[in-house]
């Protein structure tokens, strides 16, 4: 088997930027954020507020979706559709029913690392005016925080922390709140608390800091970093779950199938670089939630200043048994977003890793990589968004699997393959990313 590599030309504008770059942000490590920390996005036509039911379209361990009405004052015609990350392992029934409040109803887009973000809000309660069971609020600043409604705080004071940082003179800003609660506490930055309010014990996660900087003192570009959020769950979700009504699914949803990730890597070589050759296993890797797996490029003598080109192989865990020390496999990495890991001599399959988001790769490419029929097609029509004042209507990514009869796997699902001889799980993420491991 002839073992390929190709390398595209570097763009100029973006090699001088790298070597006129001033550094880093210096050698202080950023303190951690909260282990309680929601990170929301919607999809849906810009809007000031909503203030209504919705739906649970899809709940796993980490991920709660919501559906909710169209906005048909602007236009709409189909459901909007909010996702909130973080909110931790319990899981809501498909088809359960809460009270939504958001402002805005899309989150605001931050143009920049120097710009303060501006003032949002969510909150999901069990009816209208009913008992809150999670939220978050983000704002510019201490004191737009301490003005939200989801939790009642004061600011009680603030402190400063000088970093090392070679470009310019840099302190860290960090806020503590006190919070009005049935026993009253206070909250720093980076703290998770449990605090009781109206009988209710929440989780409190909070984020609230800010990077100054002496602009005088500046040798080169700093971007200053401004992070002020608060994430509050109830304590104890599963009896509020059950107190939910039901309510009805949109016809065009998301699947409820936990999505597992597999991650084939190459470094050692420029940006870009494609790699069509065998590998030789190395050692474990070292990423949480993964088992992951480091390959040696058994093709050529490392470029001069560089370490020798390496693959690192994640897969979900338990799903790949660890191979022995120097045993060649074959890995492809193509720049058009196929990457795939196969026994040596391009044998069979054992995971690849498909990014579709680019537009780069075909159904035809995606066949020929895996060896079997892939037919990758837009499904229904499920959400609105506001691009460039025109609303654009989203659909779902479908992929077909296999043939004369094909295995659909839609967006957010999971599906088991056949090649005849192996079996293969799948899993297909709606962002433009296709999953697929050996059993």
């Amino acid at each position: 088997m002839r073992a390929r590599v190709s390398r595209p030309g570097i763009d100029a504008l973006t090699l001088l930027a790298a070597l006129s770059s001033c550094g880093g942000s210096g050698n202080q490590a950023t303190p951690p954020l909260p282990s309680l920390f929601f990170a929301t996005t919607t999809m849906a036509p810009n809007g000031d507020a909503y203030d209504g039911p919705a739906v649970v379209e899809r709940s796993v361990a980490g991920e709660l979706v919501l559906a909710f009405a169209a906005d048909t004052a602007n236009g709409g015609v189909l459901p909007r559709h909010a996702t909130i990350d973080g909110v931790g392992p319990t899981v809501f029934p498909v088809g359960a029913q809460v009270w939504l409040k958001k402002t805005p109803v899309v989150e605001p887009l931050q143009p920049s690392i120097t710009t303060q973000f501006a003032t949002m809000s969510l909150a999901v309660l069990t009816e209208k005016e009913g008992t809150l069971l999670l939220g978050v609020e983000k704002g510019p600043d201490a004191a737009s925080m301490a003005a939200m409604a989801l939790v009642p705080l004061q600011v009680k004071g603030t402190t400063r922390h000088p970093q090392s940082n070679p470009c310019a003179s840099v302190a860290l800003e960090t806020t503590t709140f006190d919070v009005s609660a049935d026993s009253p506490l206070a909250i720093s930055d980076g703290d998770t608390r449990v605090a009781r309010i109206g009988g209710i014990d929440y989780d409190l996660g909070l984020a609230a800091r800010r990077l100054d900087i002496d602009v005088s003192t500046a040798k080169c570009d700093v971007s200053p970093g401004i992070v002020f959020e608060l994430s509050v769950r109830a304590h104890d979700l599963g009896p509020l779950i059950a107190t939910l009504g039901h309510g009805e699914t949109p016809a065009c949803a998301l699947g409820n199938d936990k999505l597992e990730g597999v991650w084939i890597m190459l470094s050692g070589l420029a940006p870009g670089d494609s790699v069509d050759a065998p590998v030789a296993y190395t050692k474990r890797g070292a990423r949480e939630g993964s088992d992951c797996f480091d390959f040696s490029v058994q093709l050529f003598s490392p470029e001069p200043g560089l370490p020798l080109p390496s693959v690192e192989v994640c897969v979900p865990p338990g799903s790949l048994a660890e191979p022995s020390k120097g045993q060649e496999l074959w890995a492809t990495i193509l720049a058009n977003g196929i990457s795939a890991l196969r026994r040596a001599n391009r044998g069979d399959l054992i995971a690849a890793s498909i990014v579709t988001s680019g537009g780069n790769v075909t159904s035809a490419q995606i066949s020929d990589a895996l060896g079997m029929p892939v037919d990758m097609h837009p499904g229904c029509l499920y959400a609105e968004v506001d691009s460039a004042d025109v609303l654009y209507q989203h659909q779902l990514l479908e992929v077909a699997f296999g043939a004369p009869t094909p295995v659909v796997v839609g967006s957010q699902q999971h599906g088991v393959v056949s090649t005849g001889a192996t079996d293969y799980d799948v899993w297909v993420q709606d962002g433009g990313w296709i999953t697929i491991v050996a059993r």
